[in-house]
């Protein structure tokens, strides 16, 4: 079984092999050497480098840590843990299908043909024992078994990376200026609060950010990256899925105090409602929200995502907000959930500026955003959390009480 980097306290990388019931660190298995550093995109100097750093005492403690978490998320599948390079290589083929969406798509993004991933995906299938996907003519899902085990491929993908990066990038050396575009409320409340860290990393990139509903031109290099609802139908852009979000009808609590809380099934004309401009250019994925909506009587009309999410926090009327908008206490959703519309979100870049050290920090930051601090709330199912859930997800309501300037810490429902 092939195992995945991680990082220390200290930021050392370390990686081993794991191969079937024989544990020892790669340096000590050297027929092994070329095939662990093709697994992992290293050169052999670089991969015998990167163990030869590692203490004898640290390399048996994380061989440990390793095995137990590798057999606990193989386990959890079903699956057997004897993971051959081939098995692994044919994983990330998976991932990348859960990313890009499409096995057309994913065939662009790995610069392979389509027979080649679908046969690497069946490859899979029968390697595990599984069906990971459900086939028809509409295309292509992953069964539940399939995301099970794209959320284990993510986790080595992500700790792969991590120590690739600290093995063999100074991050402090990647200069240069990068021009992303995100919805103004996406940009506002995930990307804005994690530009800090981000400038931790890389101290090199300047960004400029810009909130527009309505996505630049990438090939006139209006922007370098953006981040969008809509998916780029374009050879010369590279995009991926980034998650999904999910709308569903808000109110306030001071809102609640002066009408009362709206049922699902009752007629809302009586209620005020807050609208924004870009459902209504959206109307064959609102339809829901647009048909409870259009005999209201009193409309507060937005075309900017901030102001419409303080136009409901204030009590104005119903909102159609994201889910995440849970995690403000002064906000509650409507039992049942008379409307629901849930959008792909994609991050693209010009595919000759994709392998740009500056660029690619900035869509991968922007994946991890959305992916890995986003979670669960881009996941593709709705997530809905009651208050001991949304009581633990700290870090989220801290970078929203910056930005709110109130205290979401706390939650009283």
């Amino acid at each position: 079984m092939w195992s995945w980097g991680d990082l220390n306290a200290s930021g050392n990388a370390k990686v081993f092999v794991i191969n079937n019931s024989s544990t020892k660190p790669a340096r000590s298995r050297g027929t092994n050497v070329e095939a662990f550093s093709s697994c992992l995109h290293l050169t052999q100097t670089e991969a015998v480098h990167w163990v030869n750093s590692l203490g004898s005492t640290e390399r048996l403690e994380i061989v440990k840590q390793l095995r137990s978490s590798l057999s606990e998320g193989f386990i959890k599948i079903g699956a057997d843990q004897k993971i051959s390079p081939d098995v692994w290589e044919d994983l990330r083929v998976l991932l990348a299908f859960a990313r890009a969406g499409t096995i057309a798509k994913c065939a662009e993004l790995l610069g392979v043909t389509q027979p080649t991933v679908i046969r690497k995906l069946a490859a899979l299938e029968e390697a595990m024992d599984r069906r990971l996907l459900v086939r028809n003519t509409r295309g292509s899902s992953l069964t539940q078994e399939g995301e099970k085990l794209v959320a284990l491929a993510d986790q080595m993908d992500r700790q792969v990376a991590m120590a690739l990066n600290a093995a063999t990038l100074d991050h402090s050396e990647v200069a240069g200026n990068v021009r992303i575009s995100c919805t103004d409320g996406l940009l506002s409340y995930w990307l804005a609060p994690r530009v800090e860290e981000f400038k931790a990393e890389y101290p090199g990139i300047s960004l400029e950010l810009y909130s527009t509903n309505e996505p630049p031109e990438l090939e006139r290099r209006e922007v370098d990256v953006v981040c969008s609802f809509l998916d780029f139908q374009n050879a010369n852009i590279l995009s991926q899925r980034v998650g999904f979000v999910h709308l569903i009808p808000f109110v306030s609590r001071s809102f609640v105090s002066q009408h009362g809380m709206p049922d699902a099934d009752e007629d809302w004309s009586k209620y005020p409602i807050v609208d924004h401009i870009a459902y209504r250019d959206m109307v064959a994925g609102f339809a829901d929200w647009m048909k409870l909506t259009a005999n209201s009587k009193t409309k507060y009309v937005s075309n900017n995502s901030t102001t419409y999410y303080h136009l409901v926090r204030s009590g104005l009327g119903i909102g159609f907000l994201g889910n995440y908008a849970a995690l403000d206490p002064e906000l509650m959703t409507i039992m049942g959930n008379p409307a629901h519309t849930v959008t792909p979100l994609y991050v693209g870049a010009l595919r000759v500026l994709h392998d740009d050290p500056s660029v690619k920090a900035v869509v991968e930051w922007v994946h991890e955003t959305f992916e890995r601090f986003g979670d669960p709330w881009f996941r593709k199912t709705l997530f809905q959390a009651d208050s001991s859930e949304l009581d633990n997800m700290a870090p989220n309501r801290e970078k929203l009480e910056g930005l709110l300037g109130v205290n979401v810490m706390t939650h009283n429902r």
